[in-house]
């Protein structure tokens, strides 16, 4: 009796350490699939759509047959290869990896998942405005929700040839000719060589999200910059 159990356990697990799997293996077009393969026996690959075309790497050491949606792959040999399964509107690619009787696939479902698309950032838009030897450029706004203030960055370029204080510039804001208020003023230089530039913070407190029209004189030449809606 005892005997008899060892036996029936030996077959069990000889049965056992040969099974195959049953898998499900996504592929796309920058991935492959890697199936397993055992000699003496065959593996059926199924898809969603019935296979219109197949090319193998190494196609006589393998049998493959359709039969439907499924594609059925007996291996010949222990030699690698690789296969490409086409349907009416995919391609699936798959590594066969043919040789070991322990490790193979009985049956694999094979998904076809497109890369995620990357979303383009929107390039930063510039707006400027120039008048004689003097540039005023909008860099970038930011509104801050804790504190609720919008800051408004630009950038100064002295275009002349001669040196340009900015001390005695002024910089304000209105909307419809009504002055609008500025919490701060932030400069990052005052003195300006030839061809220089800065920058310039605006911190303020705007109780309409609507555009509005930025000032700027530095001796007696006055720029004018539109910041319109979109840019709050």
């Amino acid at each position: 009796m005892k005997r008899y159990r060892y036996c029936l356990l030996g077959a069990l697990l000889s049965i056992n350490s040969f099974a195959g799997k049953i898998k499900t293996i996504t592929v796309g077009p920058y991935k492959m699939g890697t199936v397993y393969l055992s000699t003496g026996r065959s593996t059926v690959l199924t898809f969603e759509r019935p296979p219109k075309k197949i090319i193998v790497g190494n196609s006589n050491y393998f049998n493959i047959e359709f039969t439907g949606i499924d594609v059925t792959i007996q291996p010949l040999s222990n030699i690698e290869s690789n296969i490409f399964i086409y349907t009416d509107k995919l391609r699936y690619g798959v590594i066969l990896k043919p040789g070991n009787p322990k490790k193979y696939d009985d049956l694999v479902y094979l998904k076809w998942k497109a890369p995620k698309k990357v979303k383009k950032k929107k390039p930063r838009e510039y707006l400027s405005s120039q008048r004689k030897n003097l540039r005023l450029v909008l860099t970038n706004t930011n509104f801050n929700s804790r504190t609720g203030v919008h800051l408004i960055d630009y950038s100064i370029q002295n275009l002349s040839m001669k040196k340009l204080n900015l001390k005695s510039s002024k910089i304000w804001i209105t909307r419809n000719n009504k002055l609008l208020p500025i919490l701060e003023k932030v400069l990052t230089k005052e003195s300006l060589t030839a061809g220089e530039s800065t920058r310039i913070r605006l911190i303020v407190r705007l109780k309409l999200k609507k555009g509005f029209t930025t000032h700027l004189r530095s001796r007696k030449t006055k720029v004018k910059l539109i910041v319109p809606r979109r840019m709050l």
